[in-house]
């Protein structure tokens, strides 16, 4: 897993996930000033791939898609919670 390009994104699209519990694409583009549509794609897919997010498909019309965190993400950001309250 690298975090490497962009990392703030990343970080801060998993606390959104993880605050809100499950959260639709838009509410992340209204939640988090100066990421753009494209960046959010790449980190979703990021997310996904790394299996720290999961997505779900809501049978509405229009089709709505939901991410919710994984218990591998809440692992890693609990992890990193740790390890920021030791620097402090």
């Amino acid at each position: 897993m690298h975090l490497q390009y962009y990392p703030e994104w990343s970080l801060t699209t998993l606390r959104i996930i993880k605050d809100f519990e499950v959260c639709a694409y838009n509410e992340f583009l209204s939640n988090i000033n100066g990421l753009s549509r494209k960046m959010l794609s790449v980190r979703l897919k990021q997310l996904l791939a790394w299996q720290l997010i999961s997505r779900d498909i809501v049978e509405t019309v229009p089709l709505r898609v939901k991410y919710s965190i994984t218990d591998k993400g809440i692992s890693l950001l609990d992890a990193l919670d740790v390890f920021k309250n030791q620097l402090d």
